[in-house]
């Protein structure tokens, strides 16, 4: 495996945000627990939420408006099709939630819920191993459905001057995160790295370094850390005994 950023994004504050996933969570037979080392049999690191008794909700500011989400397992809000994405939304009133997935280089898939609908856009090629079953049904482009303009308008006035490297026609331009952002949203970055790194530094704010998979590995799963953002929450939720 390469490349691997899973992130989501909801357009609600942080203190509307984490009653809503406890609410979802006992609906679902969850249970809040304390932090406590998974066992080796149900790695959240390589586990998927459908067959997990542990799961993991990071959150923290993003761009302004927006809450930054990662989980462990990765799928948390993904899996059964995108069936709690969905059901956030809809417990904060309609607000937009998306998911960004992007796998080995070669696989970006985006699940965005809204308003009582749930849409998925993206291509998935070599991760099946990685549950992003394939589906002949997904498009491009992957963020045509994201409302990315404030998000946009937001990164641009913060620097101005920032570039991040894109590879185009096998040489690496520079570009602005924006733009980047503005062009999934046209179209397509063949450049999954910059890809991610983009929507990392549009979406995720003055906290677009925590947007990152190593995040969810220290502060979620081994939590060798806190997470370092003020304020955030972690929540940890288990299978409640039958």
């Amino acid at each position: 495996m390469g490349l691997s950023r899973n992130v989501a994004f909801v357009r609600a504050p942080l203190g509307a945000v984490r009653p809503a996933l406890v609410a979802i969570a006992a609906r679902r037979g969850r249970v809040e627990v304390e932090w406590a080392a998974p066992p080796p049999a149900d790695d959240p690191q390589h586990a998927r939420a459908g067959a997990s008794a542990w799961w993991a909700i990071g959150a923290f500011d993003g761009a302004a408006g927006w809450t930054c989400l990662l989980t462990a397992p990765y799928d948390v809000l993904t899996h059964g099709g995108g069936a709690l994405l969905d059901e956030l939304s809809r417990a904060l009133g309609g607000r937009e939630a998306w998911a960004i997935d992007l796998e080995d280089g070669d696989s970006m898939r985006v699940m965005r819920a809204a308003e009582g609908a749930c849409s998925r856009a993206g291509y998935v090629t070599s991760e099946l191993d990685a549950g992003m079953d394939f589906d002949p049904g997904m498009t491009l482009p992957v963020l045509g459905d994201v409302s990315i303009a404030d998000a946009c308008a937001e990164a641009r006035a913060r620097d101005p001057g920032e570039r991040r490297a894109v590879m185009i026609d096998g040489r690496p331009r520079p570009r602005h995160p924006a733009d980047v952002v503005e062009e999934l949203a046209r179209g397509d970055v063949a450049d999954l790295q910059a890809a991610a790194e983009c929507v990392a530094a549009v979406f995720g704010g003055l906290h677009r370094d925590l947007v990152d998979n190593l995040t969810i590995i220290e502060c979620l799963i081994r939590r060798t850390r806190p997470l370092p953002a003020a304020p955030s929450f972690a929540l940890f939720t288990s299978a409640a005994p039958a």
